[in-house]
């Protein structure tokens, strides 16, 4: 009977054991998730501002990224003119995906940042957010902050 019950506590300490391994490899790749805008295109200028936003995700990870989201605020030479999101995309591990989003920028929000981009000659997009991830067999997310930016010269 001694036996049965610590080859019970052994099992049990195992399964728990790999479960939190699994979730630390999991929360490890969001973690160390990259993200690059490596093209900005102007899709057209009228009536708004839309641009196409080439964005690289690496995953460096021996483990795959479930259900990747991405939630940023747009920045122009650090003036705040709007909200970017991407939704549920899979990252396998040691790999990258590369997804187009499009951006809309309005006019009456982006004056201020022309305005100084004009008297700059300097242009930065930049992106500052958070990704989210599932972990544990798909039942727990994750979510990680996140920076990337482009720059015009």
């Amino acid at each position: 009977m001694k036996k049965i019950h610590l080859i019970f506590i052994i099992l049990a300490v195992a399964i728990l054991v790999a479960i939190t391994f699994n979730v630390y490899e999991e929360v490890k790749a969001i973690k160390n998730a990259k993200i690059e805008i490596y093209d900005v295109k102007v899709e057209k200028l009228i009536p708004n501002i839309v641009l196409n936003l080439s964005i690289k995700i690496i995953n460096g990870e021996n483990r795959g990224i479930d259900d990747l989201t991405g939630n940023f605020n747009i920045y122009i030479i650090n003036f705040s003119i709007g909200e970017l999101k991407f939704h549920e995309t899979d990252i396998p591990p040691h790999s990258f995906t590369n997804i187009n989003v499009m951006l809309t920028l309005y006019y009456n929000e982006i004056a201020k940042s022309i305005i100084y981009a004009i008297e700059k000659m300097d242009f930065k997009l930049s992106l500052k957010g958070n990704v989210r991830g599932k972990i544990f067999f798909g039942l727990l997310s994750y979510k990680n902050p996140v920076e990337a930016s482009y720059q015009y010269v």
